[in-house]
């Protein structure tokens, strides 16, 4: 099914029983190379192709919505930082957090992440994400590393527009 959708050919998508789904590796090409992460997992594959039905064939059948990707990222931390809204809904409503919180997670030249989905979208001064998030039960009350919530962050950076809007 994967391979024809690659391709571009029509699929008809379905549910699989039981023994399909245990047949079915869902991380099966997600390797280091060289010290870099090359993660071409059908879940990611499917997040950036045009076909959000695959995401969702994917999805009920078991996708594991908190597993970490070789960046250290989830699929639903991929799908907003591509601004695949679309996608992100889909995770959304199986299961995945809009409230994620995230431990900080270090490289050897800065800090990628903050604490909570929200308080990256807000420190990157992203109006849609912050509305998206919000509209989807982003929590409110959650500080990031500082003891800020997403409203204390967006005030001492001077998002005007994300303040309103919280």
């Amino acid at each position: 099914i994967f391979t024809k959708a690659l391709s571009g050919e029509s699929v008809k998508y379905r549910l699989l029983n039981t023994e399909e789904r245990k047949r079915i590796d869902f991380d099966m090409t997600d390797y280091h190379w060289g010290g870099f992460c090359i993660d071409r997992t059908l879940a990611r594959t499917a997040l950036f192709l045009k076909k959000p039905d695959l995401l969702l064939l994917l999805v009920k059948n078991g996708l594991d919505l908190k597993r970490r990707y070789c960046d250290n990222k989830t699929l639903l931390m991929i799908a907003l930082e591509e601004l695949k809204l679309d996608r992100a809904q889909i995770l959304i409503d199986h299961g995945a957090d809009p409230s994620f919180i995230n431990q900080p997670v270090r490289s050897r030249r800065k800090r990628l992440y903050g604490p909570s989905l929200l308080h990256a979208a807000i420190k990157k001064g992203d109006l849609t994400l912050a509305k998206f998030l919000l509209k989807n039960g982003a929590e409110l009350k959650i500080k990031n590393q500082d003891g800020e919530t997403p409203k204390m962050l967006a005030k001492r950076l001077k998002r005007v527009e994300i303040i309103k809007l919280l």
